[in-house]
């Protein structure tokens, strides 16, 4: 299974809105696939996908059935940017390095961070470079929804993250990106949120 702040070191421009198919060229080694998802997809929005080699976005669209994908983009390397607001990405500080005794305990170091059962969401941690770890929390039906729609659609993805942690990464310093009616915030390498967009009002302080 695909999990979460799996890849995402790399920092990548975020997936954009755009329509159009028919450029796809020869399908390389560095192609990659990305996947947009939006909140209320497939009930309302269209999923925007586009297909890079390297640097470079050879092909893009919008649909809002996964198979409407071209089957050419469907053979690459497949990223899916998941919803800001359905992942928490926080840190936490615990007394051991081993990977048994942090995954016991990192939920209930979590406990009153956390707005649901700990025991019905999915964990994901990695260092922060210090003596603290990056944690992304995302509940496990809704992150199951989105693996079973992939996997209906023979989509299997190499990586999943939320959209947050595709905002451009300026050293010191907050980065934000203005998304129809939200805002996505990122703070540091693994950590972010989304908040509503009112560009009029919105400060970062």
């Amino acid at each position: 299974m695909a999990t979460l702040l799996e890849q995402i070191k790399d920092n990548i421009a975020n997936v954009r809105s755009m329509n159009g198919a028919d450029r796809i060229r020869n399908r390389g080694v560095s192609q990659m696939l990305e996947l947009r998802i939006p909140a209320t997809w497939p009930e309302e929005d269209k999923l925007d996908w586009c297909l890079r080699d390297g640097e470079k976005i050879s092909a893009h669209g919008q649909v809002q059935n996964l198979s409407e994908i071209p089957a050419e983009a469907r053979q690459a390397r497949l990223r899916v940017w998941t919803p800001a607001a359905d992942t928490l990405l926080t840190s936490a500080a615990l007394p051991t390095r081993s990977q048994r005794k942090i995954d016991q305990a990192l939920p209930y170091a979590l406990e009153e961070k956390l707005l649901g059962d700990p025991g019905e969401l999915f964990f994901v941690h990695t260092s922060n470079g210090d003596k603290s770890l990056a944690v992304a929390a995302t509940a496990r039906k809704q992150l199951g929804q989105w693996l079973a729609a992939l996997a209906a659609a023979d989509l299997h993805p190499s990586a999943l993250a939320p959209i947050t942690l595709s905002v451009p990464l300026l050293d010191k310093s907050w980065n934000i990106t203005f998304w129809g009616k939200e805002a996505w915030v990122r703070m540091g390498m693994y950590s972010g949120f989304a908040c509503p967009a009112d560009r009029k009002s919105t400060r970062l302080n």
